[in-house]
């Protein structure tokens, strides 16, 4: 069960209230369109507070293209890879395993969504590779900092409404 499931069955169940609800967006624990999804009703919240709404919002949806993974072509084919923290922090690994020259020639790495293919890969094309992650990330967070930059300069909640991911 997500976090939304369990805070919504919550509600429905009069565990929670709608201020625990409303105290819930206020802290950016649920975004917005979750709140009205729960309470079934539109509130009026102070355009300060929406900033910080919006933005929460945009580091979560950021968060998830980042982790969701990536496409590269350094095998010769565009394939899906992976980015989760668990691949980010086997990639730091291998790129020091390679450093250190201790990783061999040869590099296997899996392919997301490949029903468990591993493919080969040279030293230089794993370095590409994880150029290629690199530029997946960052690109994503500079889009969110872009998007942050324009959240915070918005002066009408409608301004907000028109930034999304």
């Amino acid at each position: 069960m997500t976090t939304f499931e369990i805070i919504n069955q919550s509600y429905k169940e009069n565990i929670l209230t709608k201020d625990d609800i409303y105290n819930l967006l206020l802290n950016n624990k649920i975004i917005y369109d979750e709140y009205k999804q729960i309470i079934g009703e539109e509130v009026e919240i102070p355009l300060d507070i929406l900033k910080q709404i919006k933005i929460a919002e945009l580091w979560k949806n950021c968060n998830e293209t980042i982790l969701s993974g990536f496409y590269s072509s350094v095998s010769g084919e565009e394939k899906l890879y992976g980015l989760d923290e668990q691949d980010q922090a086997n990639i730091s690994q291998t790129l020091n395993m390679i450093a250190l020259n201790m990783s061999g020639e040869t590099i296997y790495w899996k392919c997301k969504g490949e029903d468990g293919v591993v493919l080969p890969y040279t030293i230089e094309q794993f370095k590409s590779l994880c150029l290629d992650a690199q530029t997946h990330k960052l690109g994503n967070i500079q889009k969110q900092w872009t998007l942050k930059a324009q959240v915070l300069n918005a002066t009408a909640k409608e301004e907000l409404e028109l930034l999304v991911w």
